[in-house]
Protein backbone atom coordinates (compact mmCIF):
# COMPACT_ATOMS: atom_id res chain seq x y z
CA UNK A 1 0.00 0.00 0.00
CA UNK A 2 1.35 3.72 -1.37
CA UNK A 3 1.86 6.31 1.91
CA UNK A 4 0.32 9.49 0.86
CA UNK A 5 1.97 12.54 2.37
CA UNK A 6 -0.36 14.71 3.27
CA UNK A 7 0.60 18.42 5.14
CA UNK A 8 -2.11 20.20 7.20
CA UNK A 9 -2.32 23.38 8.46
CA UNK A 10 -4.80 24.99 11.11
CA UNK A 11 -5.67 28.84 12.22
CA UNK A 12 -5.42 29.28 16.44
CA UNK A 13 -7.34 32.69 16.78
CA UNK A 14 -7.35 33.57 20.59
CA UNK A 15 -9.71 36.54 21.06
CA UNK A 16 -8.71 39.13 24.13
CA UNK A 17 -11.36 37.72 26.08
CA UNK A 18 -10.30 34.08 25.60
CA UNK A 19 -12.51 33.02 23.12
CA UNK A 20 -10.78 30.20 20.82
CA UNK A 21 -12.38 29.74 17.24
CA UNK A 22 -13.18 26.43 16.06
CA UNK A 23 -15.07 24.85 13.82
CA UNK A 24 -17.36 21.36 13.74
CA UNK A 25 -17.42 19.08 11.08
CA UNK A 26 -20.11 17.35 9.44
CA UNK A 27 -18.29 13.93 9.58
CA UNK A 28 -18.12 14.12 13.34
CA UNK A 29 -19.20 15.95 16.68
CA UNK A 30 -16.31 17.06 17.54
CA UNK A 31 -14.79 21.00 17.76
CA UNK A 32 -11.34 21.34 15.50
CA UNK A 33 -8.99 24.89 14.62
CA UNK A 34 -10.40 25.94 11.20
CA UNK A 35 -8.12 24.79 8.26
CA UNK A 36 -7.59 21.13 6.43
CA UNK A 37 -5.34 19.54 3.91
CA UNK A 38 -3.02 22.03 2.41
CA UNK A 39 -3.20 21.61 -1.96
CA UNK A 40 -0.26 20.34 -3.77
CA UNK A 41 2.11 23.21 -4.21
CA UNK A 42 0.33 24.97 -2.27
CA UNK A 43 1.91 27.62 0.47
CA UNK A 44 1.69 26.27 3.99
CA UNK A 45 0.01 29.96 5.32
CA UNK A 46 -1.80 30.34 1.67
CA UNK A 47 -3.46 27.35 2.61
CA UNK A 48 -4.28 27.83 5.73
CA UNK A 49 -5.86 31.36 4.77
CA UNK A 50 -7.61 29.78 2.11
CA UNK A 51 -9.12 27.00 4.65
CA UNK A 52 -9.93 29.84 6.88
CA UNK A 53 -12.01 31.74 4.71
CA UNK A 54 -13.63 28.67 3.77
CA UNK A 55 -14.84 27.07 6.83
CA UNK A 56 -15.39 30.30 8.80
CA UNK A 57 -15.39 33.48 6.23
CA UNK A 58 -12.63 35.00 8.35
CA UNK A 59 -9.45 36.40 7.08
CA UNK A 60 -6.79 36.77 9.57
CA UNK A 61 -2.94 38.22 10.40
CA UNK A 62 -1.34 35.01 10.69
CA UNK A 63 2.13 34.50 12.28
CA UNK A 64 5.09 33.06 10.08
CA UNK A 65 5.93 30.52 12.29
CA UNK A 66 4.14 27.20 13.80
CA UNK A 67 2.67 27.53 17.42
CA UNK A 68 2.56 23.77 17.15
CA UNK A 69 3.93 20.77 15.34
CA UNK A 70 2.34 17.44 15.22
CA UNK A 71 2.48 14.21 13.02
CA UNK A 72 0.14 11.90 12.70
CA UNK A 73 -0.97 8.74 10.60
CA UNK A 74 -4.05 7.90 9.59
CA UNK A 75 -6.56 6.12 6.91
CA UNK A 76 -8.11 7.77 4.33
CA UNK A 77 -10.91 7.17 1.95
CA UNK A 78 -10.37 8.70 -1.56
CA UNK A 79 -12.40 8.23 -4.81
CA UNK A 80 -13.85 4.94 -2.97
CA UNK A 81 -10.22 3.66 -2.47
CA UNK A 82 -9.01 3.35 1.66
CA UNK A 83 -5.44 5.10 1.57
CA UNK A 84 -2.53 5.06 4.07
CA UNK A 85 -2.16 8.93 4.77
CA UNK A 86 0.61 10.66 6.78
CA UNK A 87 -0.12 13.82 7.80
CA UNK A 88 2.16 16.54 9.30
CA UNK A 89 0.30 19.32 11.05
CA UNK A 90 1.08 22.72 11.83
CA UNK A 91 -0.92 25.37 13.56
CA UNK A 92 -0.58 29.10 13.51
CA UNK A 93 -1.57 31.32 15.39
CA UNK A 94 -3.75 34.24 14.03
CA UNK A 95 -5.55 37.76 15.05
CA UNK A 96 -8.78 38.58 13.20
CA UNK A 97 -8.68 41.12 10.55
CA UNK A 98 -12.03 42.32 11.37
CA UNK A 99 -14.35 42.14 14.21
CA UNK A 100 -15.57 39.16 15.31
CA UNK A 101 -19.47 38.73 14.70
CA UNK A 102 -22.04 38.02 17.33
CA UNK A 103 -23.65 35.15 14.79
CA UNK A 104 -21.58 32.92 12.60
CA UNK A 105 -23.28 31.08 9.72
CA UNK A 106 -21.74 28.21 7.89
CA UNK A 107 -20.04 30.16 4.55
CA UNK A 108 -21.73 28.26 1.43
CA UNK A 109 -18.06 26.87 0.41
CA UNK A 110 -18.03 24.96 3.59
CA UNK A 111 -21.69 24.00 3.75
CA UNK A 112 -21.58 19.65 3.94
CA UNK A 113 -18.02 19.77 5.57
CA UNK A 114 -18.53 22.22 8.51
CA UNK A 115 -21.82 22.53 10.72
CA UNK A 116 -21.17 25.07 13.16
CA UNK A 117 -18.51 27.68 13.82
CA UNK A 118 -18.22 28.72 17.52
CA UNK A 119 -16.25 30.36 20.33
CA UNK A 120 -15.92 28.72 22.97
CA UNK A 121 -13.39 28.99 26.05
CA UNK A 122 -10.72 26.58 26.66
CA UNK A 123 -12.56 24.94 29.31
CA UNK A 124 -15.27 24.24 27.18
CA UNK A 125 -12.84 22.36 25.26
CA UNK A 126 -12.17 18.66 26.29
CA UNK A 127 -10.09 15.28 25.33
CA UNK A 128 -13.77 14.04 24.08
CA UNK A 129 -15.34 16.46 22.34
CA UNK A 130 -12.08 18.07 20.65
CA UNK A 131 -10.11 16.64 17.91
CA UNK A 132 -7.37 14.36 18.98
CA UNK A 133 -4.21 15.94 16.92
CA UNK A 134 -5.42 19.92 18.39
CA UNK A 135 -5.71 18.84 22.05
CA UNK A 136 -2.41 18.73 22.86
CA UNK A 137 -1.59 21.68 22.38
CA UNK A 138 -5.07 23.07 23.93
CA UNK A 139 -4.35 21.16 27.17
CA UNK A 140 -1.95 23.28 27.66
CA UNK A 141 -3.47 26.70 27.44
CA UNK A 142 -4.76 28.51 30.39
Amino acid sequence: MAIHERPSGYAFIREHDGLILMVQPAWRPIWELPGGGIEQGEDMLAGIHRELMEETGYRAVLSERPIYEAFVRFYDIDGGERRYCHARIRVHAGSLLGPRRDHDPVPAAAVGEIVRIGWLSRQDLTEQNCQRVHWPMLERLR
